[in-house]
């Protein structure tokens, strides 16, 4: 095999594997969108502060406040 064949079928390989979208990340927020409940806001993800209740599942965990919130600051959760 040549180098020259060699560096194209590299090349190929890896143009492949990073358009095939499953590590892709539009929102930039480090949590590829196969993951990620809103792929297309940076400040919704997996890993985000919840927010009580402003409507919204910062974290994607299915619920505005999540299990136990500490939504008046205490320190302790409900």
């Amino acid at each position: 095999m040549t180098l020259q064949r060699l560096l194209v079928l590299t090349l190929f390989a890896l143009a492949v594997s990073a358009c095939d979208g499953s590590d892709a990340d539009f929102d930039g927020d480090g949590y590829a969108d196969r993951v990620d409940c809103e792929p297309e806001n940076p400040d919704v993800h997996p890993n985000a502060t919840e927010v009580c209740d402003d409507g919204i599942d910062q974290d994607c965990d299915d619920s505005d406040n999540g299990p136990n919130p500490d939504c008046d600051g205490d320190g302790y959760g409900t």
